[in-house]
């Protein structure tokens, strides 16, 4: 009986040196992935908590381990909820908290060229002395792992697509020579669409009365001065050169670059795709030749509904 007893001593001896050993008294979870954005694209979808629901895991993705609903707080996934608890320059940090404990990470943003861009996401957890919950505690780490690979893999594909950062196609674009005659106005509000096709006619009527023709879509842009001052500048393209006359002025576009895309909506929709236009143009370092504009692609007098007007924005760049 004694014999018996001490073999069981020795097995369960060595049943506990083996979890002391093979888990770790602190434990540390590592996920890494390389997506091909920049690294403020990257930064500002993770430090957003507004934009997280754009790349959050769904349902779909394993119905095993389906998404929990998103509460004002956190999102969740699995059997645990993610809390942004604080921005770090090149990062965040996220409070991982299941039914039994809350685990403190970092989600990091590694610059490694203009276009790519590693996120880096480790948890440390702390084991217990008591063998029990050790390897209790070790099966919550192989979980978290497990959910933190998912959603990292969740964002990997929405920053790997580059329409998801700026919610536009953007390509780039260059044109021939272009004559247009153009004209500028001031309102004191932002011009609504009858102020933006008087000017647009007038410059259609000028054309006309030169013997001349229209070869494409007016452009605009217009620019907000202050608070309550708005210019508006309108051109339509020509096929031959015409005189200044008044307010009404000669410009010839020259060859160049420029980053394009295409938008479908209103007045909003068209000045959020120009502020994504902008922002690509920041994290790209791409230099400005000059300001950008819209080529009205829908007539708006015709077409009311301004879920239908497709508007064609453009930034002139250098490279």
């Amino acid at each position: 009986m004694k014999k018996w007893f001490a073999v069981l001593l020795v097995v369960v001896a060595i049943a506990l040196a083996g979890i002391y050993i093979f888990i770790p008294s602190n434990l540390t979870i590592r996920t890494v992935t390389n997506v091909n954005c920049t690294s403020t694209g990257a930064y500002r979808f993770i430090s957003d908590y507004s934009k997280w629901q754009k790349w959050w895991p769904d349902a779909h993705i394993s119905p095993s381990k389906a998404s929990l609903p998103v509460t004002n707080h956190a999102f969740s996934y699995g059997n645990a909820t993610y809390t942004m608890s604080s921005k770090l320059y090149n990062g965040i940090e996220i409070q991982i908290k299941d039914k039994d404990s809350a685990y403190n990470s970092k989600m990091m943003i590694v610059h490694l060229s203009l276009d790519s861009t590693a996120v880096y996401w480790q948890c440390n957890l702390t084991s217990s002395i008591n063998p029990l919950k050790r390897i209790q505690q070790y099966r919550a780490a192989v979980s978290i792992k497990n959910n933190m690979g998912v959603i990292l893999d969740s964002l990997h594909s929405f920053l790997n697509n580059r329409d998801n950062i700026y919610g536009i196609q953007i390509q780039r674009t260059t044109t021939m020579d272009t004559f247009l005659i153009a004209s500028r106005s001031t309102f004191t509000a932002y011009p609504s669409t009858e102020e933006i096709y008087s000017l647009i006619n007038t410059l259609r009527k000028y054309i006309i009365a030169n013997s001349a023709r229209e070869t494409a879509g007016p452009i605009i842009n217009i620019t907000k001065l202050s608070n309550t001052e708005f210019e508006l500048m309108a051109a339509v393209p020509t096929n031959k050169e015409l005189k200044n006359d008044g307010n009404i002025f000669f410009r010839k576009m020259i060859p160049g670059n420029f980053m394009a895309a295409e938008v479908k909506g209103g007045y909003y929709t068209v000045a959020e795709a120009l502020d994504q236009l902008q922002l690509y143009m920041s994290d790209y370092q791409k230099t400005k030749m000059a300001i950008p504009f819209e080529l009205l692609i829908t007539d708006r007098t015709k077409e009311t509904d301004t879920a239908k007007w497709i508007t064609r924005i453009y930034q002139p760049a250098f490279k």
